[in-house]
C-alpha cells in the first residue's frame, strides 16, 4: 500500500499535536533540497572540496611536490582585484598549506614503506 503524500502526513502529525516522524522529516528535507535550485550546487561543492583533499592524501610525495611547485608559483603571481579574488587567494593559501602537511606525511609513509621493504632509512633533505 503506498504511503500518503508527504504533505498529507505532516497536516494530519500536526493537527493532532504529534511530532512528524523522522522519515517523515527526512522525505521532507531531501524532497525541499531536490528541489532547490541551489542546493545541489552547494552540496557538489563541498563534495569536491572533500574529495580534491583526499586525492592530494594519496599521491605520492613526487606528484604533491609537483602540484606544490605549481600551485605556489600561481599563489605568487596571482594579482587579486576584487574581494572575492582575494578569498579565492586565501582559499588557495589554505589548500597549499594542506598539501604541505600531506607532502610530510606522503614522505614519512615511504620512508617506513622503505624502512619496511629494505631494513634502511631514507634521508629527504
Amino acid at each position: 500500500m503506498a504511503s500518503p503524500p508527504i504533505g498529507t502526513t505532516l497536516q494530519n502529525a500536526r493537527s493532532t499535536g504529534m511530532e512528524p516522524s523522522s522519515e517523515i522529516k527526512i522525505k521532507l528535507a531531501i524532497g525541499y533540497a531536490l528541489s532547490d535550485r541551489l542546493a545541489p550546487i552547494a552540496c557538489a561543492i563541498v563534495k569536491n572540496i572533500t574529495t580534491s583533499t583526499k586525492m592530494i592524501d594519496d599521491l605520492p610525495s613526487a606528484a604533491i611536490e609537483a602540484m606544490l611547485d605549481y600551485s605556489k608559483e600561481q599563489h605568487r603571481l596571482d594579482r587579486p582585484r576584487t574581494a572575492v579574488e582575494r578569498a579565492y587567494k586565501d582559499v588557495r593559501q589554505a589548500l597549499i598549506t594542506y598539501a604541505e602537511a600531506a607532502l610530510r606525511e606522503a614522505r614519512e609513509r615511504e620512508r617506513q614503506l622503505l624502512h619496511g621493504i629494505t631494513g634502511r632509512d631514507m634521508r629527504v633533505e
